[in-house]
């Protein structure tokens, strides 16, 4: 159960993380207010990638060695 919703949070991250380049370049537009500011903050969709990647390390840490 513990590893689904990690699993499931990752994924949703994910999705996050990755919308605002998608938006960037199909729906120029609508790349403002929010998505406009996760996009410059990441700069570029593999640097958005280690958020969702670092807490499935910590999360998977803390299910093997701590829970």
């Amino acid at each position: 159960m513990l590893l689904g919703s990690l699993l499931l949070t990752v994924l949703i991250m994910i999705l996050l993380t990755q919308y605002p380049f998608y938006v960037q370049k199909y729906k120029p537009k609508k790349y403002v207010g929010i998505w406009y500011t996760f996009g410059e903050i990441n700069r570029t969709p593999i640097r958005a990638l280690v958020y969702p990647l670092v807490y499935l390390i910590v999360g998977l840490i803390y299910i093997l060695f701590i829970q």
